[in-house]
């Protein structure tokens, strides 16, 4: 069993974001990224869908996400709808379409489960994702407005931020250690 945790951030009045995704099986690897236009929703569904192409088609994936916009669309069935309808509701085109399809190519490869966890509530590897996010965001850009994501196939890497030592940092939003503690 594969699990994907992930985050993503911005600065609405920048435009800038980052995501995080922590991808872990008998390995761990973290993929990151940024745009210098964008919004947190995209930053949200960036973050899975970087994690999912991480993962070989035909695997058990659990992915774990604080954003119920990316959660509720698969766990709920919204997902199909937006299909049948052309990716369109009320008439209008659902926001971040270029990326729901995507998305929802990558879940259909796999086996993928989807749970919510609430943020900024002490889980380790949700505050991990958080703050590498947010690291993503102030680093050179890696995702440009525009550039649609490529399908990779490749092996996780080692652990290269060893989640096994104890995270001594506070979120700075709400100022509780990352261990939960």
């Amino acid at each position: 069993m594969i699990h994907i945790y992930t985050d993503g951030s911005s600065i609405p009045s920048t435009g800038q974001g980052g995501y995080a995704a922590l991808v872990k099986s008998e390995t761990t690897l973290w993929v990151k990224g940024r745009s210098l236009k964008t919004t947190n929703n995209r930053m949200e569904i960036m973050a899975v869908l970087r994690g999912l192409e991480k993962t070989p088609v035909g695997s058990d994936v659990t992915v774990h996400s604080d954003a119920k916009y990316v959660v509720n669309p698969f766990k709920l069935g919204w997902i199909k709808n937006w299909e049948k309808k052309k990716w369109f509701r009320n008439g209008e085109q659902i926001p971040n379409a270029d990326l729901w399809t995507i998305l929802k190519d990558l879940v259909e490869e796999r086996r993928v489960a989807f749970i919510w966890v609430k943020g900024h509530n002490g889980h380790i590897e949700n505050e991990a994702c958080d703050k590498a996010a947010r690291e993503a965001l102030r680093s050179s850009p890696r995702d440009l407005l525009g550039e649609k994501p490529k399908l990779k196939k490749e092996k996780p890497k080692k652990d290269l931020f060893n989640l096994q030592k104890p995270l001594a940092e506070c979120c700075p939003t709400c100022h509780r250690p990352f261990d939960g503690k």
